[in-house]
């Protein structure tokens, strides 16, 4: 009995997946069910004609610099906590989506010494920003600060029609 079904089973999946290339999900679906009467093998046939049509997203392109008219439109706020430096970023922009920041950093109480360039850091913080959206990033760090002064210097993303 096994054995029966599972020819059915790979016959039915077969047929299912065989056909002319203007089939749509539907017409294998139906096709493929005509004459199955078990719930198994009918679940199957829906499965693999499901997975033959179904469609990828696509890719998002690769991020581009952004202007400076457009990177000025973000904003936010950072703190810091052991090691870690937490953002919260706005994006005020209506046409571009956000994939990443780079912003500098420097503990606040070095921001004064004559030295401050040796104290500042840079970090790349991938993000997704959606237009007129804010969202959330952590970074960690070598830096154990209690506070910094942070500004974002570019940002990377795509431009939205």
């Amino acid at each position: 009995m096994e054995l029966n079904r599972l020819a059915i089973l790979t016959g039915a999946c077969l047929v299912a997946l065989s056909g002319c290339s203007k089939e749509t999900e539907q017409d294998c679906i139906i096709n493929g069910l005509k004459g199955i009467n078990d719930k198994i093998v009918a679940a199957k046939i829906e499965n693999a004609c499901v997975d033959k049509y179904r469609v990828a997203a696509p890719p998002l392109p690769s991020p581009t610099k952004m202007p400076d008219s457009a990177t000025s439109k973000l904003t936010g706020r950072a703190g810091t906590s052991f090691k870690k430096i937490s953002l919260s970023l706005h994006n005020g922009n209506d046409n571009w989506r956000v994939r990443e920041v780079t912003i500098w950093a420097l503990p606040s109480d070095k921001k004064d010494a004559p030295d401050a360039a040796s104290y500042t850091r840079t970090y790349k913080v991938p993000i997704l920003l959606e237009p007129l959206t804010a969202s959330a990033a952590t970074i960690e760090t070598t830096e154990s600060g209690d506070a910094i002064s942070w500004g974002i210097l570019t940002a990377e993303g795509n431009p939205i029609k």
